[in-house]
């Protein structure tokens, strides 16, 4: 029965094609459909999502789009710069790209199982292109091995990076290495590194050839770096009936963060006076504080506890790895109640006061923090039994008549063994 389904569709595609449509080439430029499995730590295969991504180039003349999915469902892309709703872990996009001169817009959806495929599917992906001032076109991409009625078929190998390591300071040139893609579904190799800083970098272009086990050397400035190696099922430069240039994907993918030219850096912390969340992407300015030209840099560490010292309104914590926080304290002793804004937490709306047993925050990309009032400096505390004093006996990392009470419970009591 599918495969009388999928002789349907491709039918289908024919007809629609041949039916007036190829003026949609004058306005969609380039289509792109991956499905992945992105993995996290590569020690630890459960750390792993599951991705789908469409997005595509049209001219200004486009005023909405649509697509429908081999899975049945449709589904819209907002004429919105940016949007992220966390109950469906989706981001949509329609902005400007500078490089291709033409406006891309992006749907991407992220699961916890490959369950969350079921809607997208493969096969044919109808895409409807609305106009300024009226009237609309489609054109089909096949999600499958062009030119067929078979599907792609999805790597899941680890990509396990040799080097650099994570984590881990290097100097350049750099050599991007990892350990042999043995996965029958793959049939080539991507790589990409970009400056964790401007998200400028270098990538393979083509596919690599499988059996592909490095690449560079490349000459990098010194600075924080994110690489990637992925194993791929990829047609990429193929035409559909329309005249639209598409590339299709199913991979496998680990990315991973180093240093050149420094140490590693965990986590940083910025202060300035000013609130972005009312700008236009204003997310981007909070993963990278260095665009935030009020904003400047107080301090840096490899995961230790970090105190930094500047009156400011606002505070910015950033993290390029998942660093346990047990709390921020303040110059004058106290502790921050709540996160104000955060990027990326497990637990977004736990506060980090004084130590009481809760389970340690887990925080990745950023968090934005509000001055209580009149804090001169912070200590973010990544491991508190370095900070409290050793004669806190109550385990709350103040000094006082409670620890004093203890003692004198205690006092000339005791047995030696």
């Amino acid at each position: 029965m599918k495969r009388f389904l999928i002789i349907i569709a491709v039918v289908l595609f024919c007809v629609l094609a041949g039916n007036g449509e190829a003026g949609v080439s004058d306005h969609v430029s380039f289509v792109e459909i991956t499905q992945g499995i992105e993995y996290g730590e590569s020690s630890d295969p459960s750390d792993v999502e599951y991705c789908f991504d469409l997005c595509f180039f049209t001219d200004a003349s486009v005023s909405g789009v649509e697509f429908l999915t081999p899975g049945g469902q449709t589904f819209v892309i907002p004429d919105e710069l940016g949007n992220w709703d966390n109950e469906t872990r989706t981001w949509t996009s329609h902005e400007f790209d500078e490089d291709e001169g033409a406006w891309e817009w992006c749907f991407e959806r992220d699961f916890d199982d490959a369950s969350g495929f079921a809607a997208f599917g493969d096969g044919m992906y109808r895409i409807t292109v609305f106009y300024e001032g009226g009237g609309w076109e489609q054109t089909l991409i096949w999600f499958g091995v062009p030119g067929s009625t078979e599907f792609l078929d999805q790597p899941t190998q680890v990509p396990v990076p040799l080097f650099p390591e994570r984590y881990t300071g290097v100097t350049s040139p750099v050599t991007i290495s990892w350990e042999p893609c043995e996965d029958a579904n793959a049939m080539g190799v991507w790589v990409w590194v970009e400056d964790a800083e401007t998200w400028e970098g270098i990538d393979v272009g083509s596919l690599l050839s499988v059996d592909t086990v490095s690449w560079g050397p490349h000459s990098l400035s010194d600075g924080l770096y994110e690489a990637a190696v992925i194993f791929a099922n990829a047609y990429q430069g193929e035409i559909n009936a329309d005249g639209i240039e598409y590339l299709v994907v199913k991979y496998a993918e680990t990315e991973w963060d180093f240093a050149v030219g420094m140490d590693w850096v965990a986590f940083e912390v910025w202060g300035g006076n000013t609130d972005y969340t009312s700008y236009d992407q204003w997310w981007e300015y909070y993963q990278n504080p260095g665009l935030m030209t009020d904003y400047v840099l107080l301090g840096q560490t490899d995961g230790e506890n970090l105190e930094v010292c500047g009156e400011y309104q606002y505070y910015v914590i950033r993290t390029f790895e998942d660093v346990g926080i047990d709390s921020v304290m303040g110059s004058d002793g106290s502790y921050l109640g709540q996160w104000y804004r955060t990027g990326n937490m497990s637990n977004p709306h736990l506060g980090l006061g004084a130590p009481d047993g809760e389970e340690t925050v887990v925080m990745r990309d950023w968090a934005l923090l509000t001055n209580p009032g009149d804090w001169s400096c912070l200590t973010v505390i990544t491991d508190m039994e370095a900070i409290c004093p050793t004669a806190d006996l109550t385990g709350d990392c103040y000094v006082d008549f409670e620890d004093l009470a203890f003692l004198a419970a205690q006092w000339l009591t005791g047995a030696k063994i």
